[in-house]
């Protein structure tokens, strides 16, 4: 009797295992990786809704191949599409990007052509390079309405920012420099010193292609965007080397700044080299990554930090990261409050004894990504994958939507491979 209760209790221990010592609370998806095969895969874009796109790459030579997921399909090759072509996707899986015109062989006209293919009907359309012969073509994002934002440039040095909308065939050529980002809806955010805009300043632009009255409309910003949500709300960045803040513009109302960080005290030299901000959800929470360098009065201590920092209207700020030495980058914020992104640590230098004499090795750069939330703090996502999954490590954490589904990169059997993880609550 005594034999079958210890059996018992082994079989127990055994089936429950990784619940005790492992905290199991996602599943994890392979793209590009099963039992037959291992590819070599990366993110390139990834919709709010669960679209993502990506390459393979095919073989030794680099030559690549578009990948689509979605939970509805799963993994899916696109073979409609050019090899070596690199895209965005949208919320309605409408993949726009461009794919190299392998018909020139004069270096100077190594002119790639736009497209546009729709992964719903397997649509696929060439749009050529909207009249120009460019050197370069790039396709940067893509709204939910079909607006493509494109930019060319010529090997005269001729160079213009512009949107084609692929349901009209319709081009808009007077696009702002330097655009930052595109969001669903189609607005503009960029940085440039137009006049009237401060250097350190913004802009965001709404083209006359959007059904919207009185567009086009470009309006300035005192700080520089980056990110918005759905009620109309941008944030962006302003600082100094001293100073750096979070500033909120609202269309109805004032703009809002929020320090994030300033000078120390003991500090002899200080120096903030660049802050980020990476999301702004519907509550009013955002978040995002500060660069400092930092010298103390003694000269006893110096370092250069990449921290995260959030904002909550209730709780104000929060520093993420000061618990570990390595640097941070915040990619990803949700409207659960949910950031991820990944982390660098620099291993300490190691004495090694060797055949000629001792030597110093230098530490290797662990990568790792993250996830982080207000009640469970900041955690590795390798350590909340089964144990036994088969991936050597989870890298960087590129974007984690409403649903809690996180895409990114690690390494999976002794290749880059990209992922997608499945909250199982």
């Amino acid at each position: 009797m005594k034999k079958i209760y210890l059996i018992f209790c082994f079989f127990i221990l055994t089936c429950t295992s990784q619940y005790i010592f492992w905290a199991v609370e996602y599943d994890i998806i392979p793209l590009g990786s099963n039992q037959n095969r291992s590819l070599e895969t990366n993110v390139l874009s990834v919709s709010d809704n669960g679209f993502v796109l990506g390459e393979i790459s095919e073989d030794i030579l680099g030559n690549k191949q578009l990948f689509v997921y979605h939970s509805d399909f799963g993994f899916k090759e696109l073979r409609q599409i050019p090899g070596d072509a690199i895209g965005v996707i949208n919320n309605n899986g409408v993949i726009a990007g461009t794919f190299p015109d392998k018909s020139f062989t004069n270096p100077w006209d190594t002119n790639n052509r736009a497209f546009v293919y729709d992964v719903k009907t397997d649509y696929f359309l060439d749009l050529g390079a909207f009249g120009w012969i460019p050197s370069k073509l790039e396709v940067l994002a893509i709204s939910d309405s079909g607006l493509l934002l494109a930019f060319v440039g010529t090997k005269f040095g001729d160079e213009q920012y512009l949107l084609y909308d692929i349901n009209t065939g319709k081009t808009d050529f007077e696009v702002p420099d330097m655009p930052i980002k595109m969001d669903k809806y189609g607005r503009i955010f960029g940085m440039s010193p137009y006049v009237g805009m401060s250097p350190y300043g913004g802009y965001y632009y709404i083209s006359n292609l959007l059904d919207v009255p009185n567009s086009p409309i470009l309006k300035s910003l005192p700080f520089i965007p980056t990110a918005s949500n759905d009620n109309g709300v941008i944030a962006g960045t302003i600082w100094d080397r001293s100073e750096a803040s979070v500033m909120l513009w609202y269309e109805n109302g004032p703009v809002t700044s929020f320090n994030i960080i300033s000078k120390p005290a003991d500090a002899l030299l200080f120096e903030i080299e660049e802050i980020w901000v990476c999301g702004i959800n519907n509550s009013g929470q955002f978040a995002g990554t500060v660069t400092t360098f930092y010298q103390s009065k003694d000269e006893e201590e110096e370092s250069r930090m990449e921290k995260i920092f959030f904002y909550d209207p209730a709780e104000g700020i929060t520093e993420i990261g000061l618990e570990v030495d390595g640097y941070f980058s915040a990619k990803s914020l949700n409207n659960r409050g949910e950031i991820v992104g990944n982390y660098e640590l620099q291993e300490e230098e190691k004495i090694v004894h060797g055949p000629f004499g001792d030597y110093i090795q230098t530490g290797e750069c662990i990568e790792k990504a993250f996830i982080w939330d207000g009640e469970n703090g900041l955690r590795d996502l390798d350590k909340l994958i089964p144990s036994e999954s088969g991936w050597e490590a989870l890298k960087t954490a590129n974007s984690v939507n409403d649903d809690g589904i996180i895409v990114g990169e690690g390494v999976y059997n002794g290749k880059k491979c990209a992922f997608v993880l499945i909250p199982r609550k």
